[in-house]
């Protein structure tokens, strides 16, 4: 069986910024995409403040759930298709960015996703469209 690396969470911190010891890089399955899914090789992971809120637990009716200890950091990437599936009109190669892979990455080298779209936020989230919840800076009318 194919492996890769991941970042996970291993304990929140009590206080402040997280620092190595509360991560942990663990080996687990290369993903193997389901039929109608596409293969990405992640490339490049945005690392945002708003990470911080998912580690430390969230805020009630966020669009994202918060990242509990076990799981892989996430955030938003481009990333290279590998595999996909026919008529997708993607090929192996093309950067999947910004309107073709939103939403949140787990930080690890190989991502599936649904054809031109990326995780979504938990069904019922009240709040801004996913991009939105990752902007650094507000946005100006």
């Amino acid at each position: 069986m194919a492996t890769h690396r991941e970042i996970r969470l291993r304990t929140r911190p009590e206080r402040g910024l997280p620092a190595p010891e509360h991560l942990a890089l663990v080996r687990t399955a290369l993903p193997v995409p389901a039929p109608g899914e596409v293969l990405v090789r992640n490339r490049w992971f945005a690392v945002s403040a708003a990470l911080r809120t998912l580690i430390g637990g969230g805020v009630k009716d966020a669009p994202f759930p918060p990242v509990e200890p076990g799981d892989p950091l996430v955030g938003a990437a481009v990333g290279e298709v590998v595999s996909a599936p026919d008529g997708s009109g993607l090929r192996p190669g093309d950067l999947l960015r910004g309107d073709r892979l939103t939403g949140l990455t787990p930080w690890r080298p190989a991502s599936r996703t649904p054809r031109s779209t990326g995780p979504r936020p938990r069904p019922g989230a009240a709040g801004p469209v996913p991009g939105a919840a990752l902007r650094s800076r507000p946005r100006r009318a």
